[in-house]
């Protein structure tokens, strides 16, 4: 530049005549006269000095100096005075720098930088006066200024003033601000139009061809001029007739394009150090302020949740002198840092920065980027000592004489955005390391992207299955019907979810329970896939055994009911379509149940399998053999001749079981009762004939086991009569047809009486007194056993206190049998509190009796009602001891008090040693636990004698009363305490 030019050169170099010096100056851009000190007048004006004054050159010559200083400068001296003090400092070898508002030839004012300085030509004392135009830095200052201190109200306004200040700022006709339309950013529609020196009405266009299309892949344009040459297909520009062009992207907290500001004028825009920072602070207010315009929409009926959007949103202006002190700020400091503006003040930025070196840091950035920062990210402190992120656009500022001063520019909170992006980070990780396969597509299906648990299934690598297609590991084992569905669901945006069998790298199978799920952008269009899924190979396994096991017996592998009637319903089928036998055989154990009691459940089951290997061997190909449970099976004779063969396949069954069985080097001998039915005779669906050979069974029971009956229509009678015993038994305990009898306990030394057994009777309208032993078992077996149980307990207590009240000075205990149902109530020990209350006994003379069964199955509900009961004082009894199998460990694993022993054991106690044995051996065993003994069935003084003897303490039995009604019994209660009176 010419002035620089001129400054720099040497005192010893000279031009060498006016000539030179007119050929300097003649077409410089900018005003300067030439003023010669001696003769005390101006010698030279160049072109722009002579536009710039409006006075034409000759007139413009018999000005003095005195006409280019303001009267403020004059400070109550003459402006020759002036002058002359000044121009002894240029000949010293200073230059002078002064402002000055010259009017132009349209009478406006104009700022203007006055610079003087010698000429360094011989022999003369010249001294050059240029005036350099800045009003476009006053305006940009004036625009930032003004940008810092809005107070935006209404956004349109606030748009409407950001235009008016940026064509100010760079003295261009027009300027606007546009948002796009659409996520293809190919439509703007304008928020505000400034346009000469008024605001224009907002219009819609498309950006195809425009500069403001360059401008949206977030990069300034700065085209100084000739911007219709470069953009040809823009007729807006030519409409404009716009010669240059400044434009730059708006951009939101989430770092999206969403708008756009432009600012043109029909000549050519300088281009200034600020230039672009001017541009980049408007973008970045004017984003913040179209987004907390955007949020205050969303959440206007929410105040706090406005305030806390804005708290984040706004930006903070600041600026600090070349010590980094802040000497400015605006008002939304305190919103961002909680200081006021006036606490602020005088701060040093590098004690709000938690780096250390983080306000060098900045400066040092600053200054390697040409003067300027944008989006620096930082981590700052708070009045109250908290932390938080902020973006920072920052650049220097220069006083008049275009010396740095400091520097200054905006910040915006960015925590939310930070905290954002660790949870997307976070999340990220979460599915490269998730345990479920992840595949993500593009539309058409090319993979993009695999996580690591994929490359574990598939045994394909990253780089291996990247744009390629998921047919890669397609396994062929299902049809192509089903991946035309698949495809047709996902790209119609529906979700898919089914099992896929894929196949991996090594070619072995794998099942994968996938879903897949379009992704769409914001118009609605599908533009990726994502696939999740896991590998479900061991499940699919486990649920085809699970199958098995649905149709299977676990215990043999034998069929189970349900396979077992499929099977027998095509039996049927086809029977009916050759016109074949079809037979069903109901086979029930005979007895097995005392050895599964006796010998514990894992002894019954290793029997029952060797049954089951036993009549498998003994059938023809294409029948079947099924377990229907417990000691049940069922076979199915298909395609049979005659009749007379099923007589012979039944007996060949009864003959598969006479060889003896050994287990654990036990012998045992087991017999079955066979029914039989066949179709078309005895039904001809699946259920009737399962029944009729069920009826046939209980006949073969009936005639002595061990032996086969088929169906006859007399055997439905006999079934018949069963069912009405059991649908009697159903209403017995509502129409109150169940008694109770008590049998004494006596002790076996003094035959003082200890104690009464409640036991229960049914007195059936028709057939008077029936015995326990026949309908105890349908009790079982229509779930009445729980509710009957119950009724007997409360009512055995209500006589236990009533003889308490009889007989004061007899402590009697009440026992109570309870079946192992029982104790599969969830409610049974709140119940039996509740009976306790009720009744008023004394629970300590509470005595239940329960089966080694029931101890052997060892649960945990079982456990913990036997551990609360007892704590509660009620007493236990094990009933039928010896008949089942127990051990030490069990009886002293819980609180029991008694043990009773068989009457099995007792009966032949005096003339069998083996049974007298076993007694001993019960009773030795209860005295080591230190456990009462009862005897049950005692009907002989030899037994009694026996039972004394071996130091048993109490019996019971026919030899001192059978089981009497309560009244009976109290009668011979009395009687018996009057004696020992």
């Amino acid at each position: 530049m010419l002035e620089k030019k001129l400054e720099k050169m040497s005192e010893n170099t000279f031009l060498e005549s006016a000539e030179e010096l007119r050929a300097l100056t003649e077409h410089a851009p900018i005003a300067i006269v030439v003023y010669n000190i001696e003769k005390g007048k101006l010698i030279e004006a160049n072109l722009h000095a002579v536009k710039a004054f409006g006075i034409n050159k000759e007139k413009l010559l018999t000005v003095g100096l005195e006409k280019f200083y303001h009267e403020s400068l004059q400070n109550g001296q003459s402006s020759e005075e002036i002058i002359q003090s000044q121009i002894n400092q240029v000949l010293e070898g200073a230059f002078y720098v002064y402002e000055w508002n010259y009017l132009d030839v349209s009478g406006k004012h104009i700022p203007c930088e006055v610079r003087i300085v010698r000429l360094p030509i011989k022999n003369q004392k010249l001294v050059r006066v240029s005036f350099t135009d800045i009003s476009d830095r006053k305006n940009a200052v004036e625009a930032l200024n003004l940008l810092a201190e809005s107070n935006v109200t209404d956004l349109d306004e606030f748009l409407q003033s950001c235009v008016q200040m940026l064509s100010k700022a760079y003295s261009a006709r027009f300027a606007f601000v546009g948002l796009l339309l659409d996520a293809n950013k190919t439509r703007v529609e304008t928020r505000a139009v400034w346009a000469g020196n008024e605001i224009l009405e907002n219009f819609e266009y498309d950006l195809a061809g425009t500069p403001c299309a360059d401008i949206l892949d977030r990069s300034k344009k700065l085209i100084s001029r000739d911007v219709v040459k470069l953009y040809p297909d823009d007729k807006m520009l030519a409409d404009m007739s716009a010669e240059s062009y400044f434009g730059s992207p708006l951009i939101n907290s989430f770092g999206e394009t969403i708008g756009l500001v432009s600012v043109l004028d029909v000549k050519p825009m300088k281009l200034m150090p600020w230039t672009a920072s001017i541009l980049a602070t408007f973008c970045q207010r004017i984003a913040l302020e179209l987004e907390s315009h955007q949020s205050k929409k969303k959440i206007e009926s929410s105040e706090e949740e406005l305030s806390a959007i804005l708290h984040e949103m706004q930006d903070t202006f600041f600026r600090a002198d070349k010590l980094g002190k802040v000497i400015r700020v605006s008002s939304s400091v305190e919103q961002l840092f909680g200081y006021l503006p006036n606490e602020i003040l005088g701060i040093d930025l590098a004690n709000l920065f938690v780096e250390p070196d983080g306000r060098d840091k900045l400066t040092r950035l600053i200054k390697e980027n040409n003067g300027k920062i944008e989006n620096y990210i930082a981590e700052l402190k708070r009045k109250d000592g908290t932390t938080i992120w902020v973006s920072t656009n920052a650049h220097y500022y220069y006083d008049l004489a275009g010396k740095k001063i400091g520097i200054e520019g905006t910040t915006r909170d960015i925590t939310n955005i930070k905290e954002t992006e660790e949870q997307m980070r976070k999340l990220s990780m979460a599915l490269e390391q998730s345990a479920d396969v992840v595949m993500i597509t593009d539309c058409s299906g090319i993979i993009e992207y695999v996580n690591q648990s994929f490359e574990l299934a598939t045994g394909y690598s990253k780089e291996e299955v990247l744009g390629e297609k998921p047919n890669i590991v397609k396994s062929g084992k299902q049809n192509e019907e089903f991946y035309t569905n698949l495809w047709q669901t996902i790209s119609s945006g529906n979700v898919f979810s089914d099992v896929l069998i894929n196949r991996r790298k090594d070619s072995t199978f794998y099942y994968e329970q996938k879903t897949i799920t379009p992704l769409k952008d914001a118009e609605g269009n599908i533009t990726h896939f994502v696939s999740t899924g896991k590998d479900i190979t061991d499940r699919m396994h486990a649920q085809e055994k699970l199958h098995h096991m649905a149709h299977h017996d676990p215990l043999t592998e034998l069929p189970n009911r349900t396979l077992f009637l499929e099977r027998l319903k095509l039996a049927l089928a086809r029977a009916r379509y050759h016109k074949r036998l079809i037979a069903v055989m109901f086979i029930d154990l005979d007895r097995f149940k005392t050895i599964n009691d006796s010998l514990g459940h894992d002894t019954g089951d290793k029997l029952l399998k060797l049954i089951a290997q036993r009549l498998v061997g003994d059938i023809r190909d294409g029948d079947t053999v099924a377990r229907l449970g417990g000691d049940e099976f069922a076979v199915l004779l298909d395609d049979i001749a005659l009749e007379k063969d099923i007589a012979s396949l039944a007996k060949k069954m009864l003959e598969a079981l006479e060889p003896k069985f050994v287990i654990d080097e036990r012998e045992f001998y087991i017999t079955a009762s066979i029914g039989v039915s066949n179709c078309p005779n005895d039904g001809v669906d699946s259920q009737t004939l399962l029944k009729h050979a069920d009826i046939a069974m209980y006949r073969a029971k009936d005639l002595g086991k061990n032996n086969y009956q088929f169906y006859s229509t007399e055997m439905s009678a006999k079934a018949f009569e069963r069912l009405t015993l059991e649908s009697s038994l159903r209403s017995a305990l509502e129409l109150d047809e169940f008694v109770l009898h008590y049998q004494p306990q006596i002790d076996v030394n003094n035959k003082n009486v200890i104690g009464v057994e409640a036991l229960i009777r049914w007195q059936h309208p028709d057939l008077g007194l029936v015995s326990p032993l026949e309908f105890i078992p349908f009790l079982e077996e229509i779930g009445q056993i729980v509710s009957v149980g119950e009724w007997v307990l409360r009512n055995a207590c209500k006589q236990s206190v009533r003889w308490g009240d009889m007989f004061e000075k007899h402590s009697l205990r009440m026992s109570v049998n309870m079946s192992s149902r029982q104790f599969n109530d969830s409610n049974l020990v709140s119940k039996i509190r509740q009976i306790i209350t009720d009744t008023g006994i004394d629970p300590r003379l509470l005595e239940l009796e329960i089966t080694e069964s029931l101890l052997m199955r060892n649960t945990t509900s079982t456990i913990e009602a036997i551990n609360t009961l007892s704590e509660l004082g009620v007493r236990f009894a094990i009933d039928d001891f010896g008949t089942g199998y127990s051990s030490l460990s069990y009886l002293r694993r819980f609180p029991i008090d008694s043990l009773k022993i068989d009457r099995s054991f007792i009966r032949d106690v005096t003339i069998d040693s083996d049974d007298a044995a076993i007694a001993t051996a019960i009773i030795v065993m209860g005295q080591s636990l230190k456990l009462d003994v009862i005897a049950e069935g005692v009907e002989t003084e030899g037994q009694l004698e026996f039972l004394r003897s071996k130091h048993c303490q109490s019996s019971q039995g026919f030899l001192f009363c059978k089981p009497l009604p309560a009244d009976e019994l109290s009668n011979w209660l009395q009687q018996q305490f009057k004696i020992k009176k």
